[in-house]
């Protein structure tokens, strides 16, 4: 029920400015009331959290892609100053510039300041005890066995939808040429209207005799 009350309110929100746009000038306007503050997030929840993205694995895994992330925006930065004149000016130039580059990607893409905004996405979309029921599960042998295959099994079911789309691509390439085909066929010509023929040319005039 819970995931349905965003839309409840923005649902009401417009009711209620409908009504008001639609009521008599006398009337007073349907306010909608105010969506209520969402819950502090205590230090216990968010440790619960935590625990839970160490669980999944999502603090090891982020930190995989950040590190990768920084690698790839280090080496596009090379790239670029590897455009760079020879003159010395220039050279500083480029160094300072993927130093600066550098420095800015290990500063934002810092996991200590995005673990706890990150902890805080599950702390606020659930409660203290579906935390508790989810950790108990990705805690046992079962949720961990999950855990660990589900890169696999992601990838198994990314190959099984790219070979339906595979085999997919020619058969909508041929339904559409053959539509395109019949469409063509069952075009009605053109009919010479005095509307559509006052751009013609006139023929020219016969040879006097």
């Amino acid at each position: 029920m819970r995931r349905f009350l965003p839309l409840a309110l923005v649902l009401t929100a417009a009711c209620a400015t409908v009504e008001a746009q639609t009521a008599p000038s006398a009337a007073k306007p349907v306010v909608a009331a105010p969506a209520p503050a969402a819950a502090p997030i205590t230090p216990a929840k968010r440790a619960k959290a935590e625990q839970l993205l160490v669980l999944l694995k999502l603090d090891s895994g982020l930190q995989t892609m950040l590190t990768n992330t920084g690698r790839r925006i280090h080496s596009l930065a090379q790239e670029q100053a590897a455009q760079a004149g020879k003159t010395p000016e220039q050279q500083k130039l480029a160094t300072d510039y993927t130093a600066k580059i550098d420095a800015m990607t290990t500063s934002a893409l810092d996991y200590a300041k995005l673990r706890q905004p990150l902890a805080d996405v599950y702390a606020s979309n659930f409660t203290d005890s579906e935390l508790d029921s989810i950790i108990a599960f990705y805690g046992s042998p079962a949720g961990k066995v999950f855990v660990d295959k589900t890169q696999a099994v992601g990838e198994q079911t990314n190959a099984l939808f790219q070979g339906v789309l595979k085999d997919l691509q020619p058969k909508l390439g041929e339904t559409t040429k053959e539509f395109q085909t019949s469409l063509k066929a069952a075009t009605p010509p053109t009919i010479s209207t005095p509307e559509n023929m006052k751009d013609t040319p006139a023929p020219p005039a016969a040879p006097k005799k």
